[in-house]
């Protein structure tokens, strides 16, 4: 019996006229990333890292398993867990396919991948797991080998559907690793600074009341507002540093995303409706009787005042930075649009 899914590779590839094989147009995979893959194997769409022996190196399947191992401490035959991932290995595969590279004879098989026969059932499991092949590649009339505990090989003449072969026999091999979780880079807006897991600007718009600096935060960067501070962490991170690196002048105090609910003396973040839990009140604050208040930050000392919001204030903005996969060997910054001399723009 035949494993639970066949998918065909033939069926997910468009024949052109001239007989090639090519990718449909709406299918699309992860490009490889910056230090994807370990030496000396290769990075693949998908996120996928393989070694191809070539015939250069030819194995029994059970010494290219081990061949796998000395390659890397996790190597194994490559095992194919899902249809994009038969799909990503053939195209890679056929990308610079020259079968002569893989054969000695046209009617030679290779590479081996992870695939071993279990007894004489003509059902396979992959071989470092001992689970069962869910999704199959099978030329036409495989697996026929009536042979005990066979291998699965790669038919680089038949676009590299599988065929069955005696795990004796000695053929090339493709290896895979488990890749590397890419790197990734916090990257700020420009006119922002990271500190922590976040993005941070003072703003010196004169004469803005709090909902005006609510909306001119939101103008500068996606997601940008008056700063809200959420945890301990960031409260130290974001306080100290203003502390150390004070703005140029030091003018009407800084608004933040803090308001009263109603006349109650408590405040929430008004983008999450979160209570403030870290505050850092000037002596005898808050004190002002109106109702629907919100925080201003005086940039002496960073300590807090409430104050109505028509009152005219500066603006500390908050952002959240992007993701961008790097390559940690060549990381020389921090973040990009961090200000050049790590301090405060206006």
């Amino acid at each position: 019996m035949k494993t639970l899914v066949c998918i065909l590779i033939a069926g997910l590839l468009v024949a052109n006229a001239e007989g090639s094989l090519e990718i449909p147009k709406d299918y699309r995979r992860p490009e490889p990333y910056p230090g994807q893959c370990d030496s000396p194997f290769t990075a693949v769409t998908g996120g996928h890292c393989y070694f191809r022996s070539y015939r250069l190196l030819r194995l029994s399947w059970g010494d290219a398993q081990s061949a796998c191992q000395q390659l890397h401490p996790r190597g194994t035959l490559a095992e194919f867990e899902s249809v994009d991932e038969i799909l990503d290995a053939t195209l890679f595969l056929m990308d610079s396919n020259n079968c002569s590279d893989w054969q000695e004879g046209p009617s030679d098989a290779g590479p081996w991948i992870g695939g071993l026969e279990v007894s004489d059932s003509n059902e396979f499991a992959w071989g470092s797991t001992n689970t069962s092949i869910l999704y199959t590649n099978w030329n036409t009339g495989e697996p026929n080998s009536p042979g005990f505990e066979d291998g699965i090989a790669l038919n680089c003449a038949a676009n590299f559907e599988w065929q069955d072969v005696a795990a004796e026999v000695h053929l090339p091999f493709l290896c895979e690793i488990p890749p590397n979780a890419p790197t990734i880079a916090l990257t700020c807006p420009e006119g922002f600074i990271l500190l922590g897991e976040s993005c941070y600007a003072l703003r010196d718009e004169q004469g803005m009341n709090w909902d005006d600096s609510q909306t001119y935060c939101a103008s500068l960067a996606p997601g940008g507002k008056l700063i809200e501070i959420e945890t301990a962490e960031e409260f130290y991170a974001v306080f100290s540093y203003l502390r150390e690196n004070p703005p140029p002048s030091c003018g009407p105090a800084y608004w933040i995303g803090a308001e009263e609910r109603e006349g109650s003396d408590y405040f929430e973040w008004a983008s999450t409706r979160w209570p403030v839990l870290f505050y850092n009140w000037y002596y005898n604050q808050p004190h002002d009787s109106t109702a629907g208040n919100a925080i201003r930050a005086d940039c002496t000392y960073w300590e807090w005042f409430d104050a109505q919001k028509s009152t005219p204030g500066h603006q500390l903005c908050e952002a959240p930075p992007t993701e961008e996969p790097v390559d940690s060997s060549t990381r020389s910054g921090s973040n990009e649009g961090h200000p050049s001399n790590g301090q405060w723009t206006n």
